[in-house]
């Protein structure tokens, strides 16, 4: 499935991704730009790319801070054991 998504985020302008969790049943990835050196760095701007299903979507703007405050939100829960 990386594959697919890298070739999506290239097609919008990005040079790849990072899968970054799920978030309601979505796999959540952040596309990414390569500096100078080759290296990957975020894009500055606030991206997401969402899978499910095979289907991807691009998230912008204040639902990416809305889906990162949930998941974190989770990830940091309480335990159970």
């Amino acid at each position: 499935m990386l594959n697919r998504v890298n070739e999506y985020v290239r097609d919008i302008g990005f040079d790849r991704a990072e899968k970054r969790g799920t978030w309601k049943g979505y796999t959540v990835y952040t596309p990414l730009f390569k500096n100078s050196l080759e290296r990957a760095m975020p894009t500055g701007l606030p991206v997401l790319v969402l899978e499910k299903e095979g289907c991807l979507k691009t998230v912008r703007g204040r639902k990416v801070f809305m889906i990162f405050d949930d998941m974190i939100r989770k990830a940091m829960g309480p335990k159970t054991h």
